[in-house]
């Protein structure tokens, strides 16, 4: 029998510093987190009088207050017409899962043109890509707008796929660099067995850098539903959950703009859906990311 002695492993002083300033870290994320949940079952008078406590009387009908009080009225012909939560629902879906879709396959096809295939024209596009990073983007909102009006495609499904149909960001950069270094060997072995270069692409070298890119699909798809401006400018008639929150916190309706409770009632609307997404695809995301594919 053999006795496994286990050995006291003393901590250094950069450990020590590193666990303090990381725990710091996460505790100042948790912690307005499990604070903003707890505040939402409070009424308005006990969270004045008691900011941190537990509350005393748990308030579960401040959500259904909320989410009656989650609408948007926005112009229909000649009339007005109020949008309600399950509306907001069915476009915020659309709007985060059609524009993360388009995002991600030019990102991935441009990335695979300029990384598999060096000649000219991929390498003007890649310099191309690189100057306009450069250049500011945050003033081009109004030319758009007038654009996709020209186009007969403002405030349409298809002209807001047609505008997320882009390559000009840094995720370009992380997709092109991944693609150089997949297997160039399984690629002449499926052009010798016959594939397509379509096959090529999504069947042989996408598997390859799969972990990358549904980390960039998700980042995409978090970020496009916390997105409250690009409908409001874009969609105008389509109001997502982000764009009802904004109009919800600027709601003339007491009980809620002058209530802290019932407006974290309505961000909590928001971050639920995005917190279960990410505890049921954590393990698999962060899996990929650290999984390479093969190589030579």
């Amino acid at each position: 029998m053999r006795r496994m002695v286990k050995k006291s492993r003393k901590w250094t002083v950069f450990e020590v510093i590193g666990f303090v300033i990381l725990g710091s870290f996460a505790a100042a994320i948790v912690f307005p987190i499990l604070w903003s949940v707890m505040t939402t079952f409070k009424g308005n008078l006990e969270f004045r009088e008691n900011p941190f406590g537990l509350p005393q009387v748990w308030r579960f009908d401040n959500y259904w207050t909320a989410i009656n009080n989650f609408k948007v009225t926005i112009e229909a012909g000649a009339g007005l017409r109020t949008v309600t939560i399950l509306e907001m629902l069915y476009n915020t879906v659309l709007y985060a899962v059609g524009g993360t879709f388009f995002f991600v396959l030019c990102h991935y096809m441009m990335a695979y043109l300029t990384a598999i295939y060096p000649n000219k024209f991929s390498k003007f596009l890649y310099w191309l890509m690189l100057t306009l990073i450069v250049v500011p983007i945050s003033t081009n909102s109004a030319s758009t707008v007038d654009l996709l009006r020209n186009l007969g495609l403002y405030d349409t499904w298809h002209g807001y796929f047609f505008m997320r149909f882009g390559f000009t960001g840094m995720y370009f950069l992380i997709l092109h660099e991944s693609l150089k270094t997949t297997s160039k060997s399984l690629t002449e072995a499926a052009e010798i067995d016959g594939a397509g270069r379509l096959r090529i692409m999504f069947g042989i070298v996408l598997p390859q850098v799969w972990g990358v890119v549904s980390t960039i699909a998700l980042i995409t798809f978090i970020s496009t539903w916390n997105d409250y401006m690009g409908p409001k400018l874009y969609l105008p008639t389509h109001p997502t959950i982000a764009y009802g929150l904004f109009e919800y916190m600027r709601s003339g309706n007491n009980a809620i703009s002058g209530s802290t409770p019932m407006r974290l009632c309505g961000c909590m609307i928001i971050f639920i859906p995005i917190f279960v997404l990410f505890v049921i695809f954590r393990d698999k995301i962060m899996g990929n990311m650290s999984y390479g594919g093969v190589k030579e």
